[in-house]
């Protein structure tokens, strides 16, 4: 599998942020392998959070939009 479209878009995305305080945080561990690739581009100092339920998502409730972000339909680019 090549890696590099997603490798860019990482970077693209790091290099958004660099300029902005506080930490990183990760949302969706899995294996760390990004994290650690992050970690590696990261400003001295900076922390990164990583976060995962280790169980998946819940399906949506009466408090959630699930109209609006139907689960493992609407690709994040399509978001709104």
């Amino acid at each position: 599998m090549d890696h590099k479209p997603r490798v860019a878009m990482l970077d693209d995305m790091l290099a958004s942020v660099k300029n902005l305080s506080g930490d990183y945080a990760e949302c969706g561990v899995w294996r760390g392998e990004v994290a650690q690739y992050i970690s590696e581009r990261m400003a001295p100092g900076t922390l990164l959070w990583l976060l995962d339920s280790f169980l998946g998502h819940a399906e949506p409730s009466e408090f959630d939009d699930a109209q609006l972000i139907l689960k493992a339909v609407m690709p994040i680019h399509q978001w709104k």
